[in-house]
């Protein structure tokens, strides 16, 4: 029997499309209580649902209950590329705004330090396998 997903996956997907639970839980017509049961495994959407939610991700009713999704995967979706990017972007910079003036360029240059720094990781990774 394989392993049920759905409460994970449907948290990942939520997350990964930067839509809130209250959101999703409108979108869908169900209490906002009852979309927390599903991801935290406590109860299962009826097939009604699983269509829904399934369409609104555009994935299988398969993919979601019996698929463990990957984080890396996610990033894979060539068309949720530019959106990745977009929110990444926006919380970036929501984060930068909220730090005083004075200490922007310090920040700035330890984030580009570290950005280099996953880089060069991420090409020894690489390089490794």
């Amino acid at each position: 029997m394989e392993k049920n997903n759905f409460g994970t996956n449907l948290k990942k997907l939520r997350i990964f499309k930067n839509v809130e639970r209250k959101e999703l839980a409108e979108s869908l017509n169900v209490a906002y209580s009852t979309l927390t049961n599903w991801e935290n495994g406590v109860k299962e959407p009826d097939l009604k649902n699983f269509k829904k939610i399934a369409s609104y991700f555009g994935v299988s009713t398969d993919y979601l209950l019996n698929h463990e999704i990957a984080d890396n995967e996610l990033l894979r979706k060539g068309e949720d590329k530019q959106q990745l990017i977009a929110n990444f972007s926006q919380k970036l910079y929501e984060q930068y705004m909220s730090i005083p003036d004075q200490h922007k360029p310090k920040v700035e240059e330890e984030l580009l330090e570290y950005i280099n720094y996953l880089r060069f990781k991420t090409k020894v990774n690489s390089d490794s396998n």
